[in-house]
């Protein structure tokens, strides 16, 4: 979602597309169980200490389509959802259209090629409403900096909190090579095994929605 233009730089329009969405429901259909629900923030439990672990947020229908009658949008809403056409987004974007249906938000599904979507014109970084496949990372701490910063060149949802961006970064600590291991980076070293899907320029599972 583009925080930066209507109707999603409201902040209750945001709260109430997530109020609206039944993520076990996503999980369970879309990716076959193969996961855990997103938390609001793009850092998963494979990051341990720095995972918010707290409950999972539960679907409230009646919460969203107040927060929309709040925002202006009591007779519903329609938007347009951007969608790569690549294994499980389709899937994804269909269960979502039906959730958000029942809030009074109609959405459209405009499903384009992967090349299309991660493509020169940056369509994921331009679409006011999209699902981007975010791939794994090595320390959480590249989440914000790619996506989260007011200058993130990742910055999808356009979302900047200059406090955040303010912050400095985490000191970077000297890696030690044990005694009978190479110490030179492995992205140096030839491999026959196939570039990650995180190397493209793409971006959580599911896309991390702007904070709210």
């Amino acid at each position: 979602m583009r925080s930066d233009r209507e109707p999603f730089s409201d902040v209750r329009v945001r709260q109430a597309f997530k109020a609206a969405v039944d993520r076990k429901a996503i999980l369970d259909v879309a990716i076959e169980g193969l996961g855990v629900t997103g938390r609001d923030t793009p850092i998963g439990p494979a990051y341990a200490e720095f995972y918010l672990d707290v409950p999972e947020p539960v679907r409230d229908v009646a919460k969203a389509k107040q927060l929309l009658a709040d925002a202006g949008y009591e007779n519903g809403l329609d938007v347009t959802l951007i969608t790569q056409q690549s294994s499980p987004v389709p899937a994804i974007a269909t269960i979502l259209k039906e959730q958000l249906a029942e809030a009074g938000i109609n959405v459209e599904i405009q499903g384009v090629p992967p090349d299309v979507y991660y493509g020169a014109d940056n369509l994921w970084l331009e679409a006011d409403f999209a699902i981007t496949d975010w791939g794994a990372r090595a320390v959480p701490q590249n989440y914000l900096t790619l996506a989260y910063t007011c200058d993130a060149k990742w910055n999808e949802s356009h979302w900047c909190d200059r406090s955040l961006t303010s912050l400095p970064p985490p000191r970077r600590r000297r890696r030690i090579a044990p005694s009978g291991f190479s110490s030179t980076p492995r992205s140096s070293r030839s491999s026959s095994i196939a570039a990650p899907r995180s190397s493209r320029s793409s971006a959580t599972a599911c896309g991390a929605p702007p904070p709210t």
